[in-house]
């Protein structure tokens, strides 16, 4: 490059020389561009980790509850800007991760934000074993999600998904039993549209 850069003649003024020295700039400002992404998006996705740790484990204060979907767009666009599934009953929006998380001793890729419940979907066959590893307290009833208190207004909470493309899986997470949390889930006219139509 510093050869095209010198130039044949070494004149300031010669066209050659000037068209090599703004190739030569473009070229640079790229890759200024493209180092700027490669340490950003990994910044990013460990943002958004990082979050998602805090949320599961019931460790998010009351004051970081209501921008918790936001936070995670904002944290990870990729996975969070738009969930990857809606459904209004029960209602939740089914999150997919671009790369796993290990979540309660398990990897998932997948996120599901309920009003007042943020939860990770895990095998169902793990479920006595990460119960038994929370502290999590089976509820005898197939209706009442298994948990453990943590503190009055969080609760570890445990329970087969519903029937659909959920089934046979395990919803596990927090429930933030606060009224700045029960606003998660389905939030915009498009995704009650997309819920209309049954999807």
């Amino acid at each position: 490059m510093y050869a095209m850069i010198s130039g044949r003649s070494g004149r300031t003024g010669d066209g050659g020389d000037v068209k090599a020295l703004w190739g030569a700039r473009q070229l640079c400002v790229l890759a200024s561009l493209v180092v700027s992404m490669l340490t950003t998006l990994p910044a990013r996705a460990a943002g958004a980790e990082a979050l998602l740790h805090r949320a599961l484990a019931c460790k998010l204060t009351d004051g970081e509850l209501a921008g918790v979907p936001a936070a995670l767009a904002k944290a990870d666009p990729a996975a969070f800007a738009r969930a990857s599934e809606y459904h209004g009953a029960p209602t939740y929006n089914l999150f997919a991760l671009t790369a796993p998380v290990l979540a309660f001793g398990r990897q998932t890729t997948s996120i599901v934000l309920q009003p007042g419940r943020v939860l990770a979907l895990l095998p169902i066959a793990d479920r006595a074993a990460v119960e038994r590893a929370q502290g999590i307290t089976p509820s005898g009833n197939d209706y009442i999600p298994d948990e453990r208190e943590l503190t009055e207004t969080r609760h570890l909470v445990a329970y087969a998904a519903p029937e659909g493309r959920l089934a046979g899986k395990l919803l596990i997470g927090c429930e933030y039993r606060r009224p700045e949390a029960a606003t998660w889930s389905v939030d915009s006219n498009d995704q009650f549209e997309l819920l209309d139509r049954g999807n």
